[in-house]
Formats: C-alpha cells, sequence, structure tokens
C-alpha cells in the first residue's frame, strides 16, 4: 500500500529499516523512553501497522500506529508524529487520511491530550467527532477520545 502525499513524498507501509528514523523523530513529543519507543515502533512494523511518509530523497518526515482492532473491537491510531521541520505542511493530515483509508474497520478512534492544540485542530479540520474524555492518564491534562467513520 502506498500512498501520494500532494506536494510531499510517498506515504508506504514501513520496514525495519525505517524504525532508527522514526525513532529519531520521536524526541520529546511522545513522553516515552528510547526503549518503549523502540518497543512501540518495532512492533507497529512488525505487525504491519506502521505508516511513513518519506520524501523525494527518501528522508522519513512522519509516521503513524494504527492498531488493529485493539480499541474495543475497533482500529485505534495510536501515534501520529511528523518531523518538526515538516509540521504544517499536510504530512499529518495525509498520515491520518491514510491511516482512516487502510482501517479494517468501519469506525477508528484515536485521542489526545487537552494540551494538544494542533492535533486536536487535525481532528476538528478532518471530520473526527470527540467521543468523550478521561481523566486520571496524564496528571492535569485529560485524555480527549476521537472517532471518525471511514
Amino acid at each position: 500500500m502506498a500512498f501520494s502525499c500532494e506536494n510531499h513524498g510517498i506515504i508506504r507501509l514501513a520496514t525495519p529499516s525505517d524504525a532508527l528514523d522514526a525513532l529519531a523523530l520521536r524526541g520529546e513529543a511522545t513522553g516515552l523512553s528510547a526503549d518503549r519507543a523502540r518497543e512501540i515502533l518495532e512492533g507497529a512494523i512488525a505487525a504491519s501497522e506502521c505508516l511513513v511518509d518519506v520524501d523525494a530523497s527518501n528522508k522519513l518526515t512522519g509516521f503513524v500506529i494504527t492498531n488493529t482492532r485493539a480499541f474495543f473491537g475497533r482500529d485505534f491510531i495510536k501515534l501520529l508524529l511528523v518531523a518538526p521541520t515538516h509540521r504544517r505542511t499536510g504530512i499529518g493530515r495525509a498520515l491520518l487520511e491514510a491511516a482512516v483509508s487502510g482501517a479494517s474497520t468501519a469506525t477508528i478512534f484515536s485521542s489526545t491530550n487537552e494540551s494538544n492544540a494542533a492535533m486536536r485542530a487535525l481532528f476538528e479540520h478532518d471530520g473526527w467527532t470527540l467521543s468523550g474524555v478521561l481523566s486520571g492518564i496524564d496528571e492535569g491534562d485529560p485524555e480527549m477520545v476521537f472517532w471518525r467513520a471511514r
């Protein structure tokens, strides 16, 4: 599966050789340790649940991890990350759309912290519906759960 990302590169299924590049992108954005981030990425790549966006020189600019049927029997977008130098260029939107298009269920869920205004704006712009808010996951920063039909 590969998608063309307008004004960018190609969105394709991640390969094991993409793991280190994806790991380098995680930075402070995920709050995960390097070991935990590597475990998540390698697991998602092995399960064919990670898509990457690569530019014309095959440099990784972002990735999205979707867990198949992991949220009450529905697909769940676990992590979407775009390199800081490529944010606000449409890559996040393209990765999100590719994840929705490739979903194995009729509805797909995702979540973000209330403090993540950029992700909330992306969900709102792309027609996602707020499903609910969870407290107690990150102290003082509720988790907002969204869903969208394919």
